[in-house]
């Protein structure tokens, strides 16, 4: 009885233990399921947690399915024992060590009632038989979630059956909780950025296939790989071709850490996604991304993460054992990486920049800070010796990071980090990175920052780059070394970039802006041109300031930059402003001590005054005079003369004459345009030409000296008490300085000197009379005295009034005198040799009106030029110039003509040379032919007689003569006598007709060596052509063919009354001296001549 009753009370309490574990495992799933739903980040671990539980039962192969809002996940792993298929339906708190199971279906599992609170289960036992059950999280409360339990737990026995149905497991989640297809979707869609690692780190899951409702992707391990490279292949039946995720992986000596570093299909190392977490216990610690921003991932089975596998313990605050293992597991990874890192150097494979991009650090409760930020600063102290940076500049070595410049911007804007960059690569492009990566190293600074609180050194900020421009050798532009790019277009697009990120305060702090002269200066030592408008200063003035010490480029913003930025702007420099300081400096200066920049900067201004129309600012302003003098200019009745080589050519010519005083010196020219001499002449301060008019009065007493017309000076003479005036001004012609200053004008010059005198004379002739049209012709013009007013002609010129009143003319005595004849004649007498301008222009009517004007008559100078002291030529020329003036037949205009054509001058003196020809040819002729005659008079057996047409002589002798043999009159000559003191004589053409029809007819040339012509000399010289005839034969034929032609065509034709006449045919025949050459057989001396005739004695 006793025994029943312990019996049934131990099986009483075994009851209410059942129930008491059946309770607390029911409140512990329960809540537990609900802070999982309150916690969506629990949502997205039910994959991992799945697999890890296949990889503790040794599974293989993997296959997913997601189709018709259902679930299934299923693995070929191994049965589940008796123990563990309990434990997971009611998942007590205290769990039995599972030797090298990681999951042991704890609260791991549990996460996937996140997807349905009901999973049917299929599977296998481990001493046989198999099950198929739904087991239910479904319920409330505690006592709801018991009776799952135990709703599951009988489920579950039910379900068993003795033979095994299946050799793999399957979990199909149903009745999907709202919400959660599309978070399945989610992750199915992530699964490429996560499971090729899972494959990598898993030692026993081989493969991986997920049914997406009908789309079938695969993860495999490939066969072949080592244990440093290892590749999964993706296959998907969306893909022809699969794709290869490949990883370099890492391991330690000690074979708790394996690092792992993506690569591409290139096998570059490839950029870690955002949401991929760094960290794996085989499978992703998922939230572990957000704590660790690294570069490379770090596997290790020897983590001790929280129960949710979403963080490690590495608490400041702890020390627990799980806390010293994690760190000590870390720290042994980042002293892996540095290693690893080194390798990949040297095996230089690309992209190495990816090893450094750790993200910023941010601060996760559970995690140490101080510690994670030394751990992360000792890798970077380590890799900064890497050449990890591909610089801009082409075909460069990769450069260290601590050698690198990366150019950093200073706000947020991503246009600032462009703009940086470009300012940068102009500067120095083998310094910076590379472009396209140039973002990417800034977020390397950037994301440092957050280690150590300060900005790296080799950050390149704005504020570096215009410190690094500042300290550029003499802060000038010239020294700034600028690629690919002018200097100042940099500068500009600098201001610009300041402008843009309202970083203008770098100009008042640096030297960045460029002055006129190309110095880079602060904006407070500068200023600005009013651009534009009408204060714009000219770069004139500008150089002229230079040269006067008066510098403005230095002050100046360049004018090709422009701030735009209107709280930063420059104090405004206006051109007013620089012409008053440059006015008064020139002026206080004594002009004639400054080097010679200053004088010609002096000159320059005075032009731009000019051209500017600055006239009232001339006065008192310093000149250069030809003299080298320095006047100021006076608003004067007769202004300086501009400088020489503006004057026309024949007033440069007499220069000398003029006061350098008070001529312009040529180095003033260049300023002088035809435009600005017309202004300042019309505003009175230069004179264009020594001679120029005004309007002006004339005085009584010269009323009288420039009238010069008879019946004028009639009138005048009938009040010669008088005083007349003009009854209005008339223009004047003056010539400059002619008659003022005293002992330095024209008129005083030349009086000083016989040399000045003539000058003048020959200005006024040569130069005056040409261009003073006006003030040399006679103008009417209306005069009045006492109530009665008369016109009279006068010449409107005040020099011919000074030339005839005053006495300037030098003479011999060295005496000045007015213009008189005998003053005047030594300057126009004829020199031999000379030019004798003054001579020659007696010849033009204006010097003659001149010298009437002086009431000096031309005839009486040139008659006393011509006689000189010889009193009768004086008569002489008295009586030509009589003989012309009684000839009433001529005029002034006829002899004039006459004596002034120059044909007809030569037409008469070539007549009177050829009456002088003729009389001596004839001469010479009479006495050769008396010459001749006398000869053979003197010659017995011949006689001689003249012949008056067509030869000279018949020369008859008393026997025949052997040249006539054959002639029917053998004893008859017919001869032509030519002399000749040249190489030719000729023949008319009556005497070449005659040869023509007598062939007895010949030609005695006598040539003359000297002036004596006596008989000897024809003895002597002549020379006898006998063949003539022969000679002329074909010419004397030819001309008269051409004389029948002639006569033919001067015929008068009756029927239309034409006629044509042929005037000039006058024909000589030319014989050359070759045809009476001695070594002729046709040519006979004169001993030889007479001794050809044959007597009966030489017949016999």
């Amino acid at each position: 009885m006793l025994n029943n009753e312990i019996n049934n009370t131990t099986s009483h309490l075994n009851l209410i233990k059942d129930k008491v574990i059946v309770s607390n495992n029911a409140h512990t799933i329960y809540e537990h399921i609900k802070s999982l739903e309150n916690d969506p980040k629990h949502r997205l671990r039910w994959i991992w947690e799945l697999m890890q539980n296949a990889q503790d039962a040794n599974a293989s192969e993997i296959i997913i399915t997601f189709e018709d809002n259902v679930l299934s996940f299923e693995h070929n792993g191994q049965p589940f024992t008796e123990d563990e298929i309990t434990h997971l339906i009611f998942h007590g708190s205290s769990k039995p060590p599972f030797s090298g199971k990681r999951g042991k279906f704890g609260t791991g599992f549990m996460t996937t009632h996140l997807l349905s609170k009901r999973v049917q289960i299929k599977g296998c036992i481990k001493d046989g038989g198999s099950f198929d059950f739904e087991l239910t999280r479904e319920g409330n409360n505690d006592a709801e979630m018991a009776r799952s339990l135990s709703a599951s737990w009988k489920n579950f026995i039910n379900s068993v059956s003795i033979d095994p149905k299946l050799n793999h497991t399957i979990f199909k989640y149903i009745d999907l909780a709202p919400g959660i297809p599309t978070t399945i979707e989610a992750i199915l869609e992530n699964l490429p950025n996560l499971m090729p690692y899972v494959l990598i780190f898993s030692d026993k899951i081989n493969k991986v296939s997920i049914n997406d409702k009908g789309v079938i992707n695969s993860y495999l391990k490939k066969a072949d790989d080592n244990d440093k490279f290892k590749t999964i292949l993706f296959e998907s039946s969306r893909n022809q071709l699969p794709i290869a995720y490949k990883m370099w992986l890492h391991t330690d000596s000690e074979n708790e850490i394996v690092l792992a570093i993506p690569l591409d299909e290139q096998n570059k190392i490839k950029e870690l996604p955002l949401n991929v977490p760094r960290l794996f216990l085989t499978f992703p610690l998922i939230g572990t991304d957000n704590a660790f921003s690294l570069p490379f991932l770090i596997n290790s089975e020897y983590f001790e993460p929280s129960s949710e596998r979403e963080k490690l313990w590495l608490n400041a605050d702890s020390q627990t054992s799980q806390t010293i293992k994690n760190k000590e597991l870390l720290e042994k990874a980042f002293k892996e990486y540095i290693k690893f890192c080194y390798e990949i150097i040297d095996s230089r494979i690309e992209n190495p920049h990816l090893l450094v991009n750790f993200g910023a650090f941010r601060p996760i409760e559970w995690i140490d800070s101080d510690w994670y930020k030394a751990q992360i600063l000792n890798i970077f102290n380590s890799l900064d010796d890497l050449p990890l940076i591909k610089v801009s500049k082409k075909n460069c070595e990769e450069l260290k990071f601590t050698e690198a410049f990366i150019p950093f911007p200073e706000t947020e804007d991503k246009e600032d980090a462009k703009r940086i960059w470009e300012l940068c690569d102009y500067l120095f492009s083998h310094k910076i990175p590379e472009q396209q990566l140039a973002r990417y190293w800034q977020d390397i600074l950037y994301n440092r920052q957050s280690f150590v609180s300060t900005l790296s050194p080799i950050a390149f900020t704005i504020q570096k780059l215009c410190n690094y421009i500042n300290d550029i050798p003499e802060n000038k532009l010239s020294e700034l070394i600028v690629i690919d790019l002018d200097k100042l277009e940099f500068i500009k697009s600098l201001i610009l970039t300041l402008e843009h990120f309202k970083l203008e305060k770098y100009w008042n702090e640096f030297a960045i802006l460029p002055n006129q002269n190309n110095i880079l200066k602060k904006s407070a030592n500068l200023k600005q041109e009013i651009l534009g408008s009408t204060q714009e200063i000219d770069e004139k003035l500008k150089d002229i300031g230079e040269n006067v010490f008066i510098p403005v480029r230095p002050v100046l913003l360049h004018k090709d930059i422009t701030i735009n930025s209107q709280d930063h702007k420059l104090s405004d420099f206006d051109k007013d402003t620089l012409v008053s300081s440059l006015i008064t400096h020139i002026k206080k200066t004594q002009i004639d001590k400054a080097n010679f920049e200053f004088q010609k900067a002096t000159i320059s201004l005075l032009g731009w005054l000019m051209e500017n129309e600055r006239w009232n600012e001339l006065i008192g302003y310093p000149v250069k005079m030809k003299s080298d003098k320095w006047e100021r200019f006076q608003n004067t009745n007769e202004p300086f003369l501009l400088p020489e080589s503006k004057w026309k050519t024949n007033f440069r010519d007499y220069n000398d004459l003029f006061p350098a005083d008070y001529i312009l010196h040529d180095d003033n020219s260049i300023i002088f345009s035809d435009n600005i001499i017309e202004k300042a002449q019309n505003k009175n301060f230069v004179l264009g030409s020594p001679l120029y008019w005004v309007k002006d009065e004339i005085k009584s007493s010269d009323i009288k000296t420039m009238v010069t017309r008879r019946v004028d000076k009639e009138t005048i003479s009938k009040h010669e008490n008088s005083e007349w005036s003009l009854v209005e001004p008339i223009l004047m012609s003056k010539v400059a300085y002619f008659s003022f200053p005293k002992d330095k004008n024209v008129i005083d010059k030349a009086r000083g000197s016989r040399i000045r005198t003539q000058l003048l004379l020959k200005f006024i002739v040569e130069t005056l009379l040409e261009e003073d049209i006006y003030g040399f012709t006679r103008t009417e013009v209306n005069i009045q005295s006492d109530g009665e007013c008369q016109r009279v002609g006068v010449y409107p010129s005040h020099w011919l009034r000074d030339i005839k009143n005053r006495d300037w003319v030098k003479d011999q005595a060295n005496t000045a005198k007015k213009p008189s004849v005998e003053s005047l004649l030594p300057y126009f007498s004829y020199q031999e040799g000379d030019e004798n301008i003054l001579y020659n222009s007696l010849e033009k009517q204006n010097v003659s009106r001149l010298l009437h004007f002086l009431d000096i008559g031309v005839g009486d100078l040139l008659r006393n030029i011509r006689a000189g002291n010889n009193e009768e030529e004086r008569i002489s020329w008295d009586q030509s110039y009589v003989s012309i003036l009684m000839n009433k037949s001529l005029t002034p205009e006829k002899v004039k003509r006459l004596l002034s054509d120059s044909a007809f001058i030569k037409i008469y003196e070539d007549k009177i040379k050829q009456e002088e020809l003729t009389k001596t040819n004839n001469e010479i002729g009479t006495a050769v032919e008396t010459a001749f005659r006398k000869a053979f008079e003197n010659i017995p057996q011949y006689q001689i007689y003249r012949e008056p047409i067509g030869s000279d002589f018949i020369i008859e002798c008393d026997f025949p003569h052997k040249l006539l043999l054959d002639l029917p009159d053998n004893r008859k000559f017919v001869i032509e006598i030519k002399s000749s003191r040249s190489t030719e004589v000729r023949m008319t053409k009556t005497q070449g007709e005659t040869s023509f029809e007598n062939k007895n007819y010949i030609l005695c040339v006598v040539p003359l060596f000297s002036d004596v012509i006596d008989e000897t000399t024809i003895l002597q010289n002549a020379r006898f052509v006998t063949n003539i005839s022969e000679l002329l034969y074909l010419k004397v034929k030819k001309i008269r063919e051409i004389t029948s032609l002639h006569n033919e065509a001067s015929k008068k034709d009756e029927t239309n009354g034409i006629s044509a006449t042929i005037e000039g045919t006058d024909i000589r025949y030319i014989i050359n001296q070759q045809h009476w050459n001695m070594e002729r057989e046709t040519v006979l001396n004169f001993k030889e001549f007479i001794d050809n005739f044959v007597n009966s004695e030489k017949m016999n």
